[in-house]
């Protein structure tokens, strides 16, 4: 008789968890998880990936505290993308103060091209995911199958919080990738670009239905 599959609910790599906790200086929320992800993790809230409430747009994610998130998303298209425009959306609305964002897939940067607008570290090699070992009682890394962007939301305001943040963050990346910062932050041109290159505007439903 086969062996029941073991379920390994896949965590953040242990960089991206240290790029998050020395530029923030803790995580109140994360909201792609599991209990089994938080051993390695240790957010002070986090929500049940299996659940549909992170996609339900009546529902704010709604971290406590000083609103600092860590979105890490390991494997999955489909959920890199709505899950990176949710907190885009929750940040944007003042919800959260304050984000690092993962994708343990290259195809994100494709998927969700506003992430230009941030501070984004491409790493140097390819950042493993972990998984908690309940015998050995630590994380175990996986072999990546793709090189991954950390990306940081840093605080909107006031000036020297957002300051602070971007210089935090640099430093705290600088040593896993180069930390790039488009000079043309946020002037909104790469949709008239993504239109162009794609034939339909960014976030059509005819894009954001695809699995």
């Amino acid at each position: 008789m086969t062996a029941p599959a073991v379920r390994r609910d896949l965590a953040p790599p242990a960089a991206v968890i240290d790029v998050a906790r020395c530029t923030m200086g803790a995580i109140d929320l994360d909201p792609y998880s599991t209990a089994e992800v938080n051993h390695v993790v240790q957010a002070a809230r986090w929500l049940e990936r299996d659940s549909d409430l992170f996609i339900s747009g009546g529902r704010h994610w709604s971290p406590l505290g000083q609103k600092r998130v860590l979105l890490a998303i390991p494997s999955g298209m489909r959920a890199s993308r709505v899950l990176a425009n949710k907190l885009l959306k929750e940040y944007r609305g003042g919800h959260i103060a304050q984000a690092v964002l993962w994708f343990g897939s290259n195809e994100a940067l494709i998927a969700c091209p506003w992430i230009w607008d941030f501070p984004i570290c491409i790493p140097w090699t390819r950042l493993a995911p972990t998984f908690w070992d309940d015998e050995l009682e630590r994380s175990v890394p996986v072999n990546p199958a793709d090189w991954s962007p950390i990306v940081y939301l840093p605080p909107a305001a006031p000036s020297e919080a957002f300051a602070s943040g971007l210089a935090r963050f640099h430093a705290a990346a600088a040593p896993y990738g180069r930390v790039v910062l488009d000079q043309w932050s946020g002037d909104g041109r790469w949709r008239d670009c993504y239109q162009a290159a794609t034939g339909k505007p960014y976030g059509s439903r005819k894009r954001e239905g695809r699995g």
